[in-house]
């Protein structure tokens, strides 16, 4: 399916996202092969197809953090995420940056958020 999202049309690949949707975001971004879909899906679609996708992974950002697979999804969204996706991810993680500093997935989230964070955000996870 990776190849599918990226070689497609993202009207195209429209299939995938409903499909995952029923089955559940969360779910799959937490399979060892379902997160890369979903990574895919964040670099190759335009934020409007995949809003529905990304709103119901903000609200489970702390649990996908400590995932080891949810992980590398929520770095995705880091980097190719709307500058409202960061904030939202670095909201929780400065909510408890002490646990998610210490656990070997978190920790990959949070340089994530070092490294593509602007500004006062940046300062105060740093921080």
């Amino acid at each position: 399916l990776q190849k599918v999202v990226v070689t497609s049309r993202p009207r195209a690949v429209q299939f995938v996202i409903d499909e995952l949707a029923v089955r559940g975001f969360s779910q799959a971004a937490r399979h060892k092969y379902g997160c890369r879909v979903v990574q895919r899906l964040i670099e190759q679609c335009p934020q409007i197809q995949t809003l529905a996708m990304v709103e119901c992974l903000l609200g489970e950002v702390a649990a996908l953090a400590l995932n080891q697979y949810g992980n590398y999804v929520l770095q995705n969204l880091v980097e190719h995420g709307s500058d409202s996706s960061r904030e939202r991810i670095c909201k929780v993680l400065l909510a408890d940056v002490g646990s998610f500093g210490r656990d070997p997935y978190a920790v990959a989230v949070v340089g994530a958020a070092l490294a593509h964070l602007f500004g006062s955000d940046r300062s105060a996870l740093a921080e």
